[in-house]
Protein backbone atom coordinates (compact mmCIF):
# COMPACT_ATOMS: atom_id res chain seq x y z
CA UNK A 1 0.00 0.00 0.00
CA UNK A 2 1.00 3.21 -0.85
CA UNK A 3 0.76 6.32 1.23
CA UNK A 4 0.12 10.26 -0.10
CA UNK A 5 -0.95 13.41 1.59
CA UNK A 6 -3.61 15.19 0.29
CA UNK A 7 -3.56 19.58 -0.03
CA UNK A 8 -5.45 21.83 -2.08
CA UNK A 9 -2.41 24.32 -1.90
CA UNK A 10 -0.69 24.56 -5.04
CA UNK A 11 2.60 21.80 -5.75
CA UNK A 12 5.82 23.39 -4.75
CA UNK A 13 8.27 23.01 -7.92
CA UNK A 14 11.38 23.45 -7.46
CA UNK A 15 13.96 24.53 -11.34
CA UNK A 16 16.82 25.72 -12.20
CA UNK A 17 18.14 26.19 -8.27
CA UNK A 18 14.35 28.50 -7.21
CA UNK A 19 11.47 27.31 -6.03
CA UNK A 20 8.77 28.29 -7.73
CA UNK A 21 4.40 27.72 -7.19
CA UNK A 22 2.80 25.68 -10.01
CA UNK A 23 -0.70 27.60 -11.13
CA UNK A 24 -3.55 25.98 -12.31
CA UNK A 25 -4.46 26.33 -15.60
CA UNK A 26 -7.86 26.71 -16.56
CA UNK A 27 -9.84 23.67 -18.24
CA UNK A 28 -12.16 26.32 -20.26
CA UNK A 29 -11.30 29.92 -21.59
CA UNK A 30 -11.60 32.85 -18.88
CA UNK A 31 -14.09 34.99 -20.04
CA UNK A 32 -15.66 37.98 -18.27
CA UNK A 33 -18.79 38.66 -20.00
CA UNK A 34 -21.52 36.16 -21.04
CA UNK A 35 -21.79 37.27 -24.98
CA UNK A 36 -18.11 36.54 -27.01
CA UNK A 37 -15.90 39.82 -27.14
CA UNK A 38 -17.05 41.84 -30.44
CA UNK A 39 -14.34 41.60 -33.49
CA UNK A 40 -12.52 44.66 -32.48
CA UNK A 41 -9.21 45.48 -31.44
CA UNK A 42 -10.52 46.64 -28.23
CA UNK A 43 -11.19 43.07 -26.38
CA UNK A 44 -11.03 41.98 -22.45
CA UNK A 45 -8.00 40.48 -23.06
CA UNK A 46 -6.29 44.10 -23.43
CA UNK A 47 -4.00 44.38 -20.38
CA UNK A 48 -4.65 47.78 -19.77
CA UNK A 49 -8.39 47.12 -19.37
CA UNK A 50 -8.25 44.26 -17.45
CA UNK A 51 -5.30 45.60 -14.90
CA UNK A 52 -7.93 48.87 -14.95
CA UNK A 53 -10.45 47.09 -14.25
CA UNK A 54 -9.20 44.93 -11.29
CA UNK A 55 -8.05 48.32 -9.97
CA UNK A 56 -10.99 49.96 -9.75
CA UNK A 57 -13.28 47.07 -8.96
CA UNK A 58 -10.82 46.30 -6.00
CA UNK A 59 -11.07 50.16 -4.86
CA UNK A 60 -14.80 50.17 -5.38
CA UNK A 61 -14.68 47.54 -2.12
CA UNK A 62 -12.15 49.73 -0.39
CA UNK A 63 -14.51 52.78 -0.78
CA UNK A 64 -17.22 51.42 0.48
CA UNK A 65 -15.21 50.23 3.65
CA UNK A 66 -13.52 53.71 3.42
CA UNK A 67 -17.29 55.35 3.59
CA UNK A 68 -17.48 54.09 7.02
CA UNK A 69 -14.85 55.91 8.46
CA UNK A 70 -15.33 59.20 6.86
CA UNK A 71 -12.20 59.33 4.76
CA UNK A 72 -11.94 59.59 1.26
CA UNK A 73 -9.34 57.96 -0.94
CA UNK A 74 -6.74 60.97 -1.06
CA UNK A 75 -7.08 61.21 2.92
CA UNK A 76 -6.06 57.37 2.58
CA UNK A 77 -3.12 57.38 0.19
CA UNK A 78 -1.92 60.70 2.47
CA UNK A 79 -2.09 58.92 5.77
CA UNK A 80 -0.77 55.50 4.73
CA UNK A 81 2.34 57.78 2.81
CA UNK A 82 2.62 59.47 6.51
CA UNK A 83 2.63 56.13 8.32
CA UNK A 84 5.73 54.64 6.40
CA UNK A 85 7.98 57.87 5.95
CA UNK A 86 6.67 60.72 8.14
CA UNK A 87 7.84 64.26 8.54
CA UNK A 88 7.34 65.62 4.54
CA UNK A 89 6.61 68.54 2.90
CA UNK A 90 3.27 68.79 0.71
CA UNK A 91 5.59 68.17 -2.18
CA UNK A 92 7.47 65.47 -0.85
CA UNK A 93 4.15 64.03 -0.02
CA UNK A 94 2.88 64.56 -3.71
CA UNK A 95 5.72 62.88 -5.16
CA UNK A 96 4.63 59.61 -3.52
CA UNK A 97 0.70 59.90 -4.36
CA UNK A 98 1.09 61.49 -7.95
CA UNK A 99 0.82 58.67 -9.64
CA UNK A 100 -3.06 57.46 -8.21
CA UNK A 101 -4.33 60.76 -10.40
CA UNK A 102 -4.55 62.66 -7.21
CA UNK A 103 -2.35 65.53 -5.05
CA UNK A 104 -2.85 66.54 -1.68
CA UNK A 105 -3.25 70.45 -1.57
CA UNK A 106 -3.18 72.93 1.27
CA UNK A 107 -6.82 72.11 1.82
CA UNK A 108 -7.04 69.11 2.15
CA UNK A 109 -4.45 68.42 4.64
CA UNK A 110 -5.95 71.39 6.33
CA UNK A 111 -9.11 68.99 6.35
CA UNK A 112 -7.13 66.32 8.30
CA UNK A 113 -5.37 69.01 10.33
CA UNK A 114 -9.01 69.66 11.91
CA UNK A 115 -9.80 66.17 12.11
CA UNK A 116 -6.59 65.83 14.62
CA UNK A 117 -5.17 63.29 11.87
CA UNK A 118 -1.86 65.14 10.90
CA UNK A 119 0.17 68.39 11.79
CA UNK A 120 1.81 70.74 10.37
CA UNK A 121 5.22 71.46 11.81
CA UNK A 122 7.94 73.53 11.10
CA UNK A 123 11.45 72.41 10.70
CA UNK A 124 14.75 74.47 9.64
CA UNK A 125 12.20 76.70 7.85
CA UNK A 126 10.44 74.02 6.28
CA UNK A 127 6.87 72.94 6.98
CA UNK A 128 6.48 69.21 7.07
CA UNK A 129 3.64 67.22 7.93
CA UNK A 130 3.61 64.27 10.67
CA UNK A 131 1.06 62.19 11.66
CA UNK A 132 -0.49 62.57 14.86
CA UNK A 133 -1.60 59.38 17.62
CA UNK A 134 -4.99 59.79 15.87
CA UNK A 135 -3.65 59.43 12.31
CA UNK A 136 -1.59 56.80 12.81
CA UNK A 137 -4.60 54.94 14.34
CA UNK A 138 -6.79 55.79 11.33
CA UNK A 139 -3.78 54.75 9.16
CA UNK A 140 -4.11 51.30 11.03
CA UNK A 141 -7.63 50.74 10.35
CA UNK A 142 -7.38 51.67 6.53
CA UNK A 143 -4.70 49.21 5.97
CA UNK A 144 -6.50 46.60 8.09
CA UNK A 145 -9.09 47.61 5.85
CA UNK A 146 -6.85 47.36 2.72
CA UNK A 147 -5.85 44.26 3.38
CA UNK A 148 -9.66 42.87 4.21
CA UNK A 149 -10.43 43.41 0.80
CA UNK A 150 -6.98 41.90 -0.21
CA UNK A 151 -7.63 38.56 1.82
CA UNK A 152 -11.27 38.11 0.61
CA UNK A 153 -9.83 38.60 -3.28
CA UNK A 154 -6.78 36.33 -2.19
CA UNK A 155 -9.57 33.43 -0.58
CA UNK A 156 -11.64 33.75 -4.13
CA UNK A 157 -8.50 33.10 -6.15
CA UNK A 158 -6.10 30.94 -4.07
CA UNK A 159 -2.97 31.37 -2.34
CA UNK A 160 -1.00 30.05 -5.33
CA UNK A 161 -2.60 32.24 -7.98
CA UNK A 162 -2.64 35.40 -5.64
CA UNK A 163 1.01 34.96 -4.78
CA UNK A 164 1.49 34.56 -8.67
CA UNK A 165 0.06 37.50 -9.59
CA UNK A 166 1.50 39.95 -7.19
CA UNK A 167 5.24 38.50 -8.43
CA UNK A 168 3.78 38.91 -12.17
CA UNK A 169 2.35 42.96 -11.02
CA UNK A 170 5.68 43.64 -8.84
CA UNK A 171 7.57 42.49 -12.14
CA UNK A 172 5.10 44.28 -14.51
CA UNK A 173 6.06 47.64 -12.06
CA UNK A 174 9.26 47.41 -12.38
CA UNK A 175 9.24 47.39 -15.73
CA UNK A 176 7.08 50.50 -16.48
CA UNK A 177 7.90 52.81 -13.77
CA UNK A 178 8.63 56.24 -14.76
CA UNK A 179 10.58 56.97 -11.68
CA UNK A 180 8.28 57.39 -8.80
CA UNK A 181 10.34 57.63 -5.60
CA UNK A 182 10.86 54.92 -3.52
CA UNK A 183 8.68 54.56 -0.40
CA UNK A 184 10.52 51.97 1.34
CA UNK A 185 13.94 52.95 1.06
CA UNK A 186 15.89 54.84 3.80
CA UNK A 187 16.03 58.88 2.92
Amino acid sequence: MLAYDHSDLPPLVFQSGQYALAARKPREEVRLGATPPPECSYTEDLLGYLLGRAHYQMLFALRQLLNTQALDERSFFVLSVLSIRDRLTLNELNAFIAYTGMLATDESMASLESQRLVALETHDGEERYVLTADGREASLRQIALAKAVEEDIAAKLGAGDAMALKLLLKRLIASSDPGMPDLWSPR
